[in-house]
């Protein structure tokens, strides 16, 4: 091995060795002025690992950064506002379910029997100043009297139904059968009621529909009343059986004017009215029944997670034939959790969970029975299922989703928003959202005005509400990526997506840290606060250790 020797003019000798080996190794020198590091001062264990992201917006030190599909950094969502959750003061004043249309009004309902008379009492609630649900004292009562007789067997909505048409408006029904003066009776009326947004003072919208019917002198057989009726409050049946008469009858909902009614008595009808109409305890939000563009048909969606929907012949706004038609909604990689939102007369959503256990939507057109496929987009990931889906009032391609009880999800309720364009191609999503637990009554997404949406549901025992204030229905989705080490709106920068960051400031040692639910980057190890999506855990208090570390 040959070598040289660099002596100083002092002292001190460096000593520039070759190798034993053959060959040719070249050094090459940089050229500027600088030290020299030895092995003895290179530390064999990285701290971080990084990389160099180009920025398209602008990210800023020490803040969670979103990864495009470009692997660029510096896109943040638009992030949709939820206000503080209200509750009201009092257990009594719980709502069950909000209007059909806006979400500023409920109704509570009792009832009562003394001799051949059937009353029920309408109490009206709404949200006060402060956003809280008052119920007020006054109620309004409706009679329902036989002929003669005593009211027995008496059949009423445990509570009215909102209508989806048209706000603050809902449907009460009343029924009863009992004796009469030579035979026996079946009775019943349905009744639109109006509660009043600013007192919850409830007023009767046109006037009480009454149908009965009484078997003739000596007839015997029992006296009794089926009824249904479909999700969105506009349409109820009643099946009424005295002696061995039957009738059929239909009421069905005006705006303006309130229930018509109208008997539908053939025997094929009868025979399916009980069991083929639908009867929900829940209103709807517009949009779970949509007449067809040429008025024969009515499309109405199943509450329970289906891949059908169902449809009825229609004529002069009455429904004409009891037999349901059930059609499928055609989808390839459907897996569970499918939700059908109708848009308007020729065009519906489909929302569902596919074969990949990911959630996706699809649009389509339908005529007559026959549904055809526009467009096919699947949801971000962590998506859950659709319970209600709310369009806006002004525009439906624009909707609000809302879903609760998810398993895994600790009972979270969360809400987002899909877009449609125009030609009925999916735009995209907003982020997803966490509201409250929920402790078993869904959350009702209703359109207050414009892009603010009032979201109504039970927690703790007592009735809440908070709006929800859409900024974007679709926006860039926050994909996490890493830290950014320095703040930057171009060109490229150094992103740590492993290992030790440090400078941030009051950190809590020990605990694990999150990407902050506003979306923009920040970080907390505050849970209400939070995402699902966690960057590391603090060791000091000021040094993180990102990454999966327990």
């Amino acid at each position: 091995m040959a070598s040289i020797k660099l002596t100083g003019d002092t002292s001190g000798v460096i000593t520039v060795s070759a190798p034993a080996a053959s060959g040719t190794n070249t050094i090459t020198l940089p050229a500027s002025t600088g030290t020299m590091a030895l092995t003895s001062d290179i530390s064999t264990t990285s701290s971080a690992l990084e990389v160099s992201r180009t920025v398209t917006g602008s990210v800023t030190a020490l803040r969670a950064v979103s990864i495009a599909p470009d692997a660029s950094i510096g896109a943040y969502p638009t992030v949709n506002t939820l206000s503080s959750q209200v509750q009201s003061d009092a257990a009594s004043d719980i709502l069950v379910f909000v209007d059909g249309r806006s979400g500023q009004t409920s109704a509570r309902m009792t009832e009562a029997v003394s001799g051949s008379t059937h009353t029920v009492s309408i109490y009206g609630q709404y949200m006060n100043g402060a956003r809280k649900w008052v119920e007020n004292g006054t109620p309004l009562t409706i009679g329902l009297s036989l002929d003669g007789g005593t009211a027995i067997n008496p059949r009423f909505n445990t509570y009215p139904r909102g209508i989806s048409t048209q706000a603050n408006t809902f449907l009460v029904f009343q029924g009863c059968s009992g004796g009469s003066t030579g035979g026996t009776e079946a009775c019943a009326q349905v009744t639109a009621v109006i509660v009043n947004p600013s007192t919850g003072v409830p007023t009767i919208e046109g006037s009480s529909q009454r149908r009965s019917i009484i078997a003739g002198s000596g007839v015997g057989g029992s006296n009794n009343i089926g009824f249904g009726e479909i999700a969105d409050g506009r349409y109820k049946t009643g099946l009424f059986t005295s002696g061995l008469f039957r009738v059929g009858v239909q009421w069905r909902y005006t705006p303006g004017s309130g229930f018509s009614m109208q008997d539908v008595g053939t025997q094929a009808y009868l025979d399916k009215l009980t069991t083929n109409f639908n009867y929900y305890n829940v209103a709807n939000p517009p949009g779970y029944t949509q007449l067809s563009a040429d008025g024969t048909k009515l499309y109405f969606t199943v509450v329970d997670h289906s891949q059908v929907f169902n449809r009825y012949a229609i004529s002069s706004n009455f429904i004409t034939d009891a037999v349901k038609v059930a059609i499928t909604v055609p989808c390839s990689d459907y897996l569970a959790d499918g939700k059908t939102q109708f848009i308007d007369s020729t065009h519906f959503v489909f929302y569902y969970k596919n074969s990949s256990s990911r959630y996706a939507v699809k649009t389509f057109s339908i005529s007559g029975d026959t549904p055809t496929l526009i467009d096919t987009e699947v949801a971000p990931a962590g998506f859950t299922k659709a319970w209600n889906i709310c369009p806006k009032i002004s525009d439906t391609k624009k909707l609000v989703v809302s879903s609760f009880n998810n398993p895994g999800a600790s009972g979270n309720d969360k809400v987002f928003t899909i877009e449609l364009a125009s030609d009925y191609t999916i735009t995209g999503f907003s982020p997803l959202q966490t509201i409250a637990i929920d402790v078993g009554e869904n959350m009702q997404p209703r359109n207050l005005s414009g892009n603010i949406f009032n979201l109504a549901q039970v927690t703790g025992g007592k009735s809440t509400n908070q709006t929800y204030t859409v900024n974007a229905y679709s926006t860039t989705q926050f994909t996490y990526g890493g830290i950014a080490t320095a703040s930057a709106s171009s060109g490229t920068t150094p992103l740590l997506i492993s290992g030790l960051s440090s400078g941030h400031s009051s950190l809590s040692v020990g605990s694990d840290y999150f990407v902050r639910a506003t979306l923009d980057g920040q970080i907390t190890a505050d849970s209400t606060l939070a995402t699902s999506t966690r960057v590391g855990k603090a060791i000091s208090t000021t040094e993180i250790i990102v990454g999966d570390v327990t």
